[in-house]
């Protein structure tokens, strides 16, 4: 499984319309025009279906107008509030229900397969730097425009921890921070104790999440990945917390930092008010190494259905919608984490404004705090398999998890917990 870098996801994605031309970047290979065609020659109106969410009508609608205002053709535009995870099933009942939508890039493949997605026709993949475009491709082809991306990360409170501290787990651990917790972290959840496996260099179905017999987490590194979360199980200023104990320590102050995911920002940051912080997953101690905890992650893409009736103009929309500037105005409308690098390195966009003490700017800033952690750790982050075959991965890192927070996974019977693991998450198939 291929780690998705945030800044070269988004070299891909500078897509902008002049004059009927989509100019496009391919990863490291500079630009390149295409026309599209028919776009200059007729002069009827085209219709474009799109399913959006609530939230998104007013910016997708302003994308939407500035898209045909710059091709110089009329269309129509429609608008159903049909959410990313509902897209995929609402395809699978109307092909013909949009031209284009947002959906979740775990949901990829199997649309793919189906044969209900259009490849990618204004986006390349260079073969020699392929995981730019790993999360909106199947087997080799491209079939959508990566616009966002979402996961977990680490939450800190900035009056115990600092920026440096929360660079390593092993500081985290080792700081005398006064709370009762140093760091907190769902051990029964495969989600984040797989960042562990990952970092390790291990991979869960094959290095394209594809493969239901691969599994190499009851390997040498494996191992080493098992070994770091037993140390980290056995640490008297570490506790195994589930969401509604890790907002409870820190509403209380007795938590210094937690790994979660995004949905709970929010009550976070009213828990911890002007010490709320956030940053990616830290480094840590695997195999006497540091090494990056790598998370599995969601991005969220533009696709085309294929039954569109207008697939080149539906293809240059949802190359539109997803091309830096309109990542720029989700960034600031809906506070989406973006993939395009130039907008990761902004900090005018990505930081808090530190001038602005209002209680609003406050909330703001916070906000964007969090969504500054997101596009960071999107540089450590892979596309979490989707094959039926992850039907395993919830109740076979429960019961590991269990057995790290009960003290029954221990290192003399490591290696057969990791064989057991590995023989779980490859149990649908009766595989040994």
């Amino acid at each position: 499984m291929k780690r998705i870098g945030a800044a070269a996801l988004g070299g891909l994605l500078a897509a902008s319309l002049l004059g009927g031309c989509v100019p496009y970047v391919d990863a490291n290979k500079g630009t390149t025009s295409i026309n599209i065609a028919g776009m200059e020659e007729s002069g009827e109106k085209v219709p474009l279906k799109l399913w959006v969410t609530q939230s998104s009508q007013a910016l997708v609608q302003g994308l939407c107008k500035e898209f045909a205002d710059s091709t110089g053709r009329e269309y129509t535009f429609s608008y159903t509030v049909t959410g990313p995870a509902d897209a995929p099933d609402a395809l699978r009942r109307d092909p013909a229900g949009a031209d284009v939508f947002a959906f979740y890039s775990d949901a990829l493949p199997r649309l793919a397969e189906e044969g209900l997605l259009a490849p990618a026709g204004l986006a390349s993949l260079d073969e020699s730097d392929p995981a730019p475009a790993e999360a909106a491709s199947y087997q080799g082809t491209l079939y959508a425009y990566p616009a966002a991306v979402d996961g977990f990360f680490l939450y800190y409170d900035k009056s115990r921890l600092t920026v440096e501290d929360v660079c390593s787990m092993e500081a985290i651990l080792a700081k005398d921070t006064g709370a009762e917790v140093n760091l907190a972290m769902d051990l029964t959840n495969g989600w984040y104790t797989s960042s562990f496996f990952l970092g390790a260099g291990c991979s869960l179905y094959g290095e394209k999440g594809s493969d239901p017999t691969a599994c190499d987490f009851s390997s040498e590194a494996g191992v080493q990945a098992g070994k770091a979360l037993l140390a980290l199980s056995g640490n008297s200023r570490f506790a195994s917390m589930n969401d509604e104990e890790i907002l409870e320590g820190f509403r209380s102050g007795k938590l210094a930092a937690a790994v979660s995911g995004r949905w709970n920002a929010d009550k976070i940051a009213a828990g911890l008010g002007d010490n709320y912080g956030c940053a990616m997953l830290p480094l840590a101690s695997i195999g006497g190494t540091d090494k990056q905890l790598i998370s599995y992650g969601t991005f969220l893409l533009y696709g085309v259905s294929a039954s569109s009736a207008h697939p080149e103009e539906a293809q240059a929309l949802a190359a539109w919608l997803a091309s830096a500037d309109g990542q720029r105005r989700a960034l600031e409308a809906l506070e989406r984490a973006p993939t395009a690098p130039d907008l990761l390195e902004d900090t005018a966009l990505m930081l808090p404004h530190p001038a602005d003490d209002s209680s609003k700017a406050k909330a703001a800033a916070r906000k964007r705090q969090t969504t500054a952690a997101i596009a960071a750790q999107g540089h450590s982050q892979v596309t979490m398999p989707s094959i039926p075959q992850m039907k395993q991965f919830w109740s076979a890192f429960e019961v590991f998890g269990e057995g790290l927070r009960d003290g029954s996974v221990t290192e003399e019977n490591l290696q057969s917990s990791l064989d057991q693991l590995a023989a779980s998450l490859l149990a649908e198939q009766g595989l040994d």
